[in-house]
């Protein structure tokens, strides 16, 4: 270990023998990038997390633009969208089911309820819609953040959860000028869309890479366990 600090590569001046040609098998070396059911997640956390999780810059423009209301609305159009989220997690105590199968299919679904919650104009309707985001919203984190830890060997898992934080957190201050942009230009609406759409082109990636995925982290029922992966192959 202390020839590892010493002559690590960020340290070294000189390269070592076998820098870029070998690698431990024991210390994560490109782990999550050789593992699709890792590596597929992250993907399409990072892609909707992007565009499509910014409703702190969306929903203000929405109320004051579209509602033509103002912090009564936003508070009552928020809460709604709060009830949905605790509401979501019902569901999904509930699904007994996980993996990159079921990950696609939240993707879709969330997908089709922003891009509700972009048609609609009347209050009444944004907070039944709002409501049905807020479930479709914590469906999907719950079933991406669940599939990763049981795909997951558990020597990396804590390195796996990291990724995902920055895949979810890390992506919003790249999406929300983004969608600012695009909103403040063409209106929340659009922004919406562009959610949506986001979305949708995370359950095509998805659908891609699905052949390469192994069997068992497709679906992974209640009950399974964590699935013993060493080399990214169930």
């Amino acid at each position: 270990m202390a020839d590892n600090k010493k002559y690590a590569s960020r340290n070294s001046k000189v390269p070592s023998l076998l820098q870029g040609l070998a690698a431990c098998a024991g210390c994560g070396y490109g782990y999550v990038r050789r593992t699709a059911g890792l590596w597929v997640p992250l993907a399409i956390m990072a892609l909707i997390g992007t565009l499509a999780c910014n409703f702190q810059v969306l929903l203000p423009l929405l109320v004051r633009t579209v509602m033509h209301g103002g912090a009564r609305t936003y508070g009552f159009l928020s809460s709604a969208m709060g009830l949905g989220s605790m509401v979501g997690g019902f569901v999904v105590a509930s699904l007994g089911q996980v993996g990159v199968v079921p990950l696609i299919g939240a993707a879709v679904g969330f997908a089709a309820t922003v891009a509700a919650a972009a048609a609609v104009s009347t209050v009444p309707a944004e907070a039944v819609v709002l409501t049905l985001v807020g479930v479709a919203s914590t469906v999907f984190l719950a079933i991406g953040y669940t599939t990763l830890q049981l795909v997951s060997d558990p020597a990396f898992r804590g390195r796996v959860a990291a990724l995902w934080s920055v895949a979810f957190l890390g992506s919003a201050p790249v999406g929300g000028p983004i969608i600012g942009v695009v909103s403040h230009h063409l209106g929340p609406r659009v922004g919406l869309a562009l959610g949506a759409g986001a979305c949708l082109a995370a359950a095509v990636l998805g659908l891609a890479a699905l052949p390469g995925i192994p069997q068992a982290a497709r679906s992974i029922r209640h009950g399974a366990g964590v699935i013993p992966w060493s080399d990214g192959k169930a």
